[in-house]
C-alpha cells in the first residue's frame, strides 16, 4: 500500500511507535485535534515540526514527507557495507559467535533502515527475519554482544511485522509476517499474543508456525507432536485433493481414470492410519469404493462392482462402528483433518450415522437400478451387504 499523503504517513508511524493521539501530541507540544488534522489532512505540520514529530515517531524526517528519491541506493549501500564487513565470515544462520555477530549487525541494518523507510516492506521482512533467529536463539549460551537487547529486538520485530500485515497488499507476505510474529512471541513466551496471531493464519501456514517454534523452546516431544500434527495435515490435504480428482474423472464419464484414483484413494487412507483420524480414513475409504462400484457397473463390469460394495461395506460398518466407539469415550479420537466432508457435529450422533451408512449402500446403485437392467441389485451379494448394514 502506498502512503501517498503526510497526513497517512504520520498516521502509520504513529501507530507503529504504539502512540496515541493524545501521547504523539504532548510529545511535540501540539493539542489532539492538532494531529487528529494532520492524519485527516486538514491540515500539515509547520516546518519546525517535522523534525521533532520524525524524532518522537523514530522515523527520518524523509520518511514523513515521502521525499527520499535515493531510497533505493540507500538501503543498497548499507547492506553492501555488512556484507563487506563479514565477507570472509561464514554463514549467518550458524549458532556460533560469528554467525551471532554477523546476523546481529544484519539485523540492527535492518531495524535503522526501517526506521528511515517504514513502507518498504522488503527491508522490513529482512529485519524481522533477522531479528527472530536472534530471539530464537537466546536458550544458546551465546557470548554478549553489545547493544543486544531482546526486549528492544522483540519490540523492533513486532513494529516491523506489523507494518507488513497491516499495510502491505501481498497476501503472502502478511501471512509471513504474521507466522513469524507468533514464532517470536512463542520464544519470548508471550503464548497467548502468540496464539492470538496462530489463529489468523491460514491451517497450513499455522502448523508451520507451530512447528518452527518448537525448533526454538528445546521441547523435543513438543516439536515431534508438531512435525506429526503438521503431517497429518498434509495427509488430510492430500486425501481431500485424491477424492476430488476421483469424483472429477467419474463426473467426466471418464471411468478408467476415475476407477484408478478411487483406488489411489484407498491405498493412501490405509497408509495414514498412524496420523489421520480412523474414523475420517474409513469413511473415504467407503467414498473410494463407492466411486469403483459405480463406474463398474457402468462398465458392466458387475462381478467387480459387486467386489467394489462389499468392501464400501465393510468400510462403511467400521466407520460407524469407530464412531460410536469415540462417542461412547472407549477409543481416543485423534485431531480432525477431513471435517470439510465429515463435520465433528456428526459424531455425536450415533442414529445419524448409522442411517448414513445404510443410504450409502442404497445410493450406490440408485442411478442404475431401473436404467440398465444390471443384476447387481438382484445378486444375492448384494442382498447380503443390506443385511449386514440393517444391523447396526
Amino acid at each position: 500500500m502506498k502512503m501517498t499523503t503526510i497526513g497517512q504517513r504520520i498516521r502509520l508511524f504513529r501507530k507503529n511507535a504504539g502512540l496515541s493521539q493524545s501521547e504523539l501530541a504532548g510529545r511535540i507540544g501540539v493539542t489532539p485535534q492538532t494531529v487528529s488534522k494532520w492524519e485527516c489532512d486538514v491540515g500539515l505540520p509547520d516546518v519546525v515540526q517535522i523534525i521533532p514529530l520524525a524524532e518522537v515517531l523514530d522515523v527520518s524526517c524523509d520518511a514523513i514527507l515521502g521525499a527520499d528519491a535515493n531510497m533505493e541506493k540507500n538501503i543498497k549501500a548499507v547492506f553492501d557495507a555488512v556484507d563487506e564487513k563479514w565477507k570472509d565470515g561464514i554463514n549467518d544462520q550458524s549458532p556460533d559467535r560469528t554467525g551471532l555477530h554477523r546476523t546481529y549487525d544484519y539485523f540492527v541494518a535492518s531495524r535503522d533502515l526501517f526506521r528511515r523507510y517504514p513502507m518498504n516492506f522488503a527491508v522490513a521482512m529482512n529485519g524481522a527475519k533477522r531479528g527472530g533467529w536472534l530471539l530464537g536463539h537466546m536458550r544458546y549460551d551465546f557470548p554478549e554482544i553489545e547493544g543486544f537487547d531482546a526486549k528492544s529486538v522483540m519490540r523492533d520485530v513486532e513494529r516491523m511485522c506489523r507494518a507488513i500485515i497491516n499495510y502491505d497488499d501481498d497476501i503472502g507476505e502478511k501471512t509471513e509476517a504474521k507466522s513469524r510474529l507468533a514464532i517470536a512471541y512463542h520464544t519470548v513466551g508471550e503464548f497467548e499474543k502468540e496464539e492470538e496471531e496462530m489463529n489468523g493464519l491460514p491451517e497450513a501456514d499455522r502448523y508451520h508456525a507451530r512447528y518452527a517454534s518448537t525448533r526454538f523452546s528445546g521441547e523435543n516431544e513438543e516439536r515431534v507432536a508438531a512435525a506429526k500434527d503438521g503431517f497429518a495435515h498434509v495427509c488430510g490435504e492430500f486425501l481431500f485433493w485424491l477424492r476430488a480428482i476421483a469424483d472429477a474423472y467419474s463426473a467426466a464419464a471418464k471411468r478408467a481414470e476415475a476407477i484408478e484414483a478411487s483406488r489411489n484413494l484407498i491405498s493412501f487412507c490405509e497408509r495414514f492410519t498412524d496420523f489421520c483420524d480412523v474414523r475420517e480414513l474409513l469413511y473415504l475409504k467407503g467414498i473410494g469404493y463407492i466411486l469403483i462400484a459405480q463406474n463398474e457397473i457402468r462398465n458392466g463390469n458387475y462381478d467387480a462392482a459387486l467386489d467394489a460394495i462389499e468392501s464400501m461395506t465393510e468400510a462403511n460398518v467400521e466407520y460407524y462402528e469407530a464412531c460410536r466407539a469415540a462417542a461412547s469415550g472407549d477409543s481416543p479420537a485423534k485431531t480432525i483433518y477431513y471435517d470439510a466432508v465429515t463435520s465433528a457435529a456428526w459424531w455425536d450422533h450415533i442414529e445419524y450415522i448409522a442411517d448414513f451408512v445404510k443410504r450409502q449402500l442404497v445410493w450406490v446403485v440408485s442411478d442404475f437400478a431401473d436404467k440398465t437392467g444390471n443384476p447387481v441389485v438382484t445378486s444375492d451379494r448384494y442382498k447380503k451387504c443390506l443385511e449386514k448394514v440393517e444391523k447396526i
